[in-house]
């Protein structure tokens, strides 16, 4: 396996793979399409921040088999989401990319994104808390 920083048409492959992995999960599951496309519309802004970060792991390059994004906070991190296809998992690509990232389960963390991932992430990082993405993207706005 190899961990390697994103190339350009990474990111389609990342958004496809994030929101139909938030479709099978819970909340998500059986929202409206318009209503999800306002989630869709939070990834894409995300994923176009200039302070937000990617990770990609490859199995047999080229295929892709798992990724993370998050944003550095200060001592912390906000990660937005962490994915490795079903094959794949239990074979510690989430540890890798988590360890490439430098994000330190043991320091804090907030999650904007309740997919399937953070069922791994949070057991093991006491400090983590959920934001709305709508919050993470405009602090300014009103909590809800």
């Amino acid at each position: 396996m190899t961990i390697r920083e994103p190339e350009p048409g990474d990111q389609g492959y990342v958004i496809k793979t994030w929101t139909r992995s938030l479709l099978s999960a819970r909340p998500w599951k059986g929202m409206s399409r318009a209503a999800f496309a306002a989630v869709e519309a939070s990834i894409e802004r995300l994923m176009d921040r200039s302070d937000t970060r990617a990770l990609i792991a490859t199995a047999v390059a080229p295929d892709l088999c798992g990724w993370m994004v998050w944003t550095p906070m200060g001592a912390g991190a906000a990660v937005h989401y962490v994915y490795v296809r079903k094959a794949e998992r239990t074979r510690g690509i989430g540890r890798a990319l988590f360890e490439a990232s430098r994000v330190r389960l043991d320091r804090p963390i907030v999650y904007t994104f309740a997919g399937p991932a953070h069922r791994w992430v949070v057991p093991k990082a006491p400090t983590a808390v959920p934001i709305a993405p709508e919050n993470f993207l405009d602090p300014r706005r009103p909590r809800r």
